[in-house]
């Protein structure tokens, strides 16, 4: 399952939500083409998140124009995730996402993971 969070020149205080279950992962993605100029690209994503109980990162890339993490969603709540891209020109461009974790029933083998808060990837 992918989500994408597409960015806008002319819409920039727009934050983007999502609502999944617990124990659901999903890849996260956030293009960015619309706010790059002619032959500018992304050099580096640095994604952040407030709280790794409700959900937690891995596997973070960075293309051209858009990058993306994974997201495992854990324990009931929200997870507020954020991405700092700094493009090739040096400008950072910021983008913000809320995902509403859904209560799901947990089972015994189900273990929380704690995973980082912080997750850099270069293009």
């Amino acid at each position: 399952m992918s989500f994408t969070n597409r960015l806008s020149a002319f819409f920039r205080g727009r934050v983007y939500f999502r609502a999944v279950y617990a124990a659901e992962s999903f890849e996260l993605v956030t293009e960015a083409r619309a706010l790059l100029e002619k032959g500018e690209v992304l050099a580096r994503a640095v994604w952040q998140t407030d709280d790794t109980m409700t959900g937690f990162l891995s596997s973070a890339t960075c293309g051209a124009s858009a990058c993306s993490v994974t997201v495992a969603a854990q324990y009931e709540g929200r997870a507020r995730i954020r991405v700092d891209l700094t493009t090739s020109k040096g400008r950072v461009i910021s983008a913000w996402h809320y995902i509403r974790v859904k209560p799901a029933p947990s089972f015994p083998d189900q273990a929380w993971v704690a995973g980082p808060r912080r997750l850099e990837a270069l293009a």
